[in-house]
């Protein structure tokens, strides 16, 4: 669906289909975005979670989110049953 409208941004609108555009012109949905200056969705993904555990790192070691992310929570109380 994003890279629809990327496609439609970059495409010739007289010029006929998209699809016959790009064939035409050699060019992938990589050169498009390149072109347009817009990285992929994985690495929009892959940076966003790079940022969010460096929040979680530079956390205080007893705040309850740091213990969660990195597996240090034990729960306490009632134990659990196999």
């Amino acid at each position: 669906m994003v890279d629809e409208a990327y496609r439609y941004i970059w495409s010739k609108k007289n010029k006929g289909p998209v699809r016959i555009q790009m064939e035409t012109e050699k060019v992938n949905m990589f050169g498009i975005r390149k072109l347009l200056g817009i990285e992929s969705l994985r690495a929009k993904v892959e940076r966003r979670s790079l940022q969010r555990m460096g929040l979680v790192l530079r956390l205080s070691n007893d705040r309850l989110t740091k213990k969660v992310c990195l597996g240090w929570y034990r729960r306490e109380g009632r134990r659990t049953e196999k």
